[in-house]
C-alpha cells in the first residue's frame, strides 16, 4: 500500500517569491537556482508566516511597521534589499505576522530576518494608542 498526496494549490513558497519577484525585477536562473536581479546581482530570501508571540497580541500594524522602519529593516528599493511585512491582521488574533527578508548574500537575508524579532519586541512593552 502507498500513499500520495498531491496539492495543486499554490503553497507556502508562492508568496516570498512573489514578493520578491515583483521587488527586484529580474529573473530566475535555474541552472544556478537563485534569483538574478536585472543588475545582474543575486537575491536570497528567508520567510515565514508564523513568527509570533503572545506579548504581541494586540499590537497595531501600524507599531510593527514603525518598528521594522526604526530598525533600518524596510525594503529599499534602491538596494533591492530588506524586510517586507505580511499578514499583520494576525497580531490581534495571536500575536503573529509574516514576512520576506530579501538580501544580496543568504547571510545578509538570515540577518534582516533574525534582526526583525527584536526590532518588534522592543515595542510590545510600549503601551498601544487606543482607536478613536
Amino acid at each position: 500500500m502507498f500513499a500520495l498526496e498531491i496539492n495543486l494549490r499554490k503553497g507556502g513558497t508562492t508568496h516570498p517569491y512573489v514578493v520578491l519577484r515583483h521587488l527586484v525585477p529580474g529573473r530566475y536562473d535555474a541552472e544556478v537556482g537563485q534569483w538574478v536581479a536585472s543588475d545582474g546581482t543575486a537575491r536570497w530570501y528567508w520567510s515565514t508566516d508564523n513568527l509570533v508571540d503572545q506579548a504581541w497580541l494586540g499590537l497595531r500594524p501600524a507599531t510593527v511597521i514603525k518598528a521594522v522602519a526604526d530598525a533600518g529593516l524596510q525594503f529599499d528599493h534602491r538596494t533591492g534589499t530588506g524586510v517586507v511585512l505580511h499578514m499583520l491582521s494576525g497580531l490581534a488574533i495571536d500575536g503573529r505576522f509574516g514576512l520576506t527578508a530579501i538580501g544580496q548574500t543568504p547571510e545578509q537575508a538570515a540577518e534582516l530576518y533574525h534582526a526583525t524579532r527584536p526590532a518588534v519586541d522592543g515595542r510590545a512593552d510600549s503601551p498601544q494608542p487606543r482607536k478613536g
